[in-house]
């Protein structure tokens, strides 16, 4: 479902939220396999960037911190047992540091971005631990820009990769998860649906949710054949 708080969203904002919202509900129940039924609800929500500031305090309260003014946000509504099966994605619209013209891109590559997030939230039937959201991010980051052109991802995050590649991907770094993305390219070449059988891997109950993910990547791929070190070091 799409929905806006301001009758000033162009219709074409709209229309373009919903494709993008419609394309990853056609592909999403063939990644959450077994796990698809859980997304009960998926709702974009298109607001100005004053409604977003209205909710934050909303925001406080789920998200344990205040969303900034202009940034796209997602929270999860879990059951009685604390599983996550609504999800709310807030789009501040328009973005009052953005020319026109980069607009579009950039609302595709944070719709895609925050719904990657809704994937592994279903994918874990949880919210990821601390420990997996360096991982949550880069694997969002990805989906930004997979099979779009390279100029069609919201940011250049091109730099921080050459920068931060020579410290690994365990290097301590809290951004790492944002500059390190094309490793999740390089996986999906070798090792095709690695990503996603990592995620649901903790959900079915064949992996806890304590473990490191990145060790336990490795051993996956180790089982599959291919492998490479994972710090990159």
């Amino acid at each position: 479902m799409i929905g806006t708080l301001d009758p000033g969203i162009s219709d074409s904002v709209v229309q373009t939220a919903r494709t993008v919202l419609s394309q990853w509900i056609e592909q999403t129940p063939a990644r959450l396999g077994e796990a698809w039924p859980i997304v009960e609800d998926v709702c974009v929500l298109l607001v100005s960037p004053e409604d977003n500031q209205a909710l934050h305090a909303f925001g406080r309260t789920a998200l344990l911190h205040i969303p900034p003014r202009c940034d796209p946000w997602m929270i999860s509504l879990p059951d009685g047992k604390g599983t996550p099966r609504r999800f709310l994605v807030v789009i501040p619209v328009p973005q009052e540091f953005r020319r026109e013209a980069d607009f579009r891109p950039w609302l595709i590559a944070a719709l895609r971005h925050e719904l990657e997030h809704v994937f592994q939230f279903a994918a874990l039937q949880r919210e990821p631990p601390n420990h997996w959201r360096l991982l949550a991010e880069l694997c969002a980051v990805w989906r930004e820009w997979d099979g779009q052109a390279p100029n069609s991802a919201a940011l250049d995050y091109a730099h921080a990769f050459r920068t931060r590649l020579p410290l690994g991907l365990d290097a301590p770094c809290h951004n790492d998860g944002y500059h390190m993305h094309p490793f999740c390219e390089w996986l999906d070449k070798i090792a095709p649906g690695l990503l996603d059988a990592l995620w649901l891997s903790v959900g079915t109950g064949k992996q806890p949710h304590w473990n490191e993910p990145l060790p336990l990547l490795d051993r996956m791929l180790k089982d599959r054949g291919p492998c490479s070190k994972i710090s990159w070091k």
